[in-house]
């Protein structure tokens, strides 16, 4: 569940950038 997490934060930067 930790990747998880790592790839919905990573996503997130993504489309707040």
């Amino acid at each position: 569940m930790r990747t998880l997490g790592m790839s919905v934060s990573s996503l997130w930067e993504n489309a707040l950038r």
